[in-house]
């Protein structure tokens, strides 16, 4: 998200004209050791490079080269680690420290412009009171975060775990090869408070889930996809549900659509699909039909494969 907010959007103009448009990424859920591997897996230039085999040198003029603002690409992106709740001897930071922030980065020649914080339970609301039940303490930060966008107008985007009963279904319906399987949660399954919900303007929830596919060679196969089912909207021009595909040559980034072909699905289930690979995007996909019997034989040969 972080990288493709950076690249769709060249002629952004900030408040300031004089300042450099940058995205906070706050991470406060993975250390470095976590963190930059990932960053380096989205960024490398050639799919067969390994992070622990590469170079530290080259390792880190590659994340730099992709996250530091160019001609091209003018919006800059910024990694900062803060301590999590709960760490003994660690001064905790609560939903204040975003002004702080901003106002440093304001000094540096710097504009915030967008916020991504992982993830919501790892920092404190800026209301000591609130921090002493979980519900309250969530609503709290929620709308704290939502005063800060508004004030600022910087969006904050963070995230959160499911409760235990969403948990529940999806595992289950995994185990039953049910598709769409997200389609089956709602609000309800928001860990711990509704009150984030009622504060949104966006809400997602995201699921990994896999559809059957036929390769070139005719061989069956799953195709990882990452699917959003769409919980709270303020504007009803989004998909309520769709489901993108994760480049084959990259399991942990996603095709890109935004100025091509749509490549999302709007349901996992039906036809079987036949791939591509193609090495602009990782993988192009075409439908083709497959009887039942057909079908019910390929899941069973997955499930002896694995």
């Amino acid at each position: 998200l972080l990288l493709q907010m950076k690249k769709y959007n060249h002629n952004y103009k900030g408040r300031y004209p004089n300042k450099l448009p940058t995205i906070l990424y706050l991470t406060m859920e993975n250390s470095a050791d976590e963190t930059l591997p990932r960053i380096f897996d989205m960024v490398k230039p050639k799919s067969e490079m390994i992070f622990e085999t590469t170079p530290k040198d080259q390792v880190l003029q590659i994340i730099n080269d992709a996250l530091k603002p160019t001609a091209e690409s003018p919006i800059g992106i910024d990694v900062m680690y803060l301590n999590p709740v709960g760490i003994t001897g660690k001064d905790e930071v609560d939903t204040s420290v975003l002004y702080d922030i901003y106002e440093q980065y304001l000094d540096e020649g710097k504009e915030i412009i967008c916020v991504i914080q992982d993830h919501i339970k790892q920092i404190n609301s800026s209301d000591p009171t609130a921090n002493k039940v979980l519900r309250e303490k969530l609503g709290a930060i929620a709308a704290q975060f939502k005063a800060f966008a508004v004030e600022m107008n910087v969006p904050v985007i963070s995230l959160g775990h499911l409760n235990r009963s969403a948990e529940s279904i999806v595992q289950n319906n995994k185990k039953m090869c049910v598709q769409d399987s997200v389609k089956d949660l709602g609000r309800e399954f928001v860990g711990e408070s509704n009150s984030i919900i009622q504060t949104l303007d966006y809400g997602y929830i995201i699921n990994t889930e896999y559809k059957l596919g036929l390769d070139n060679d005719g061989k069956y196969f799953n195709k990882k996809y990452c699917t959003f089912l769409n919980i709270k909207i303020r504007q009803r021009d989004s998909l309520q549900y769709f489901a993108m595909p994760y480049r084959d040559d990259n399991q942990i980034k996603l095709v890109e659509d935004l100025y091509g072909k749509a490549r999302h699905l709007k349901t996992l289930s039906g036809d079987i699909e036949a791939e591509t690979f193609d090495q602009l995007d990782g993988g192009t996909s075409k439908t083709v039909p497959v009887e039942k019997e057909d079908t019910t034989k390929m899941k069973n040969e997955l499930e002896q494969k694995s």
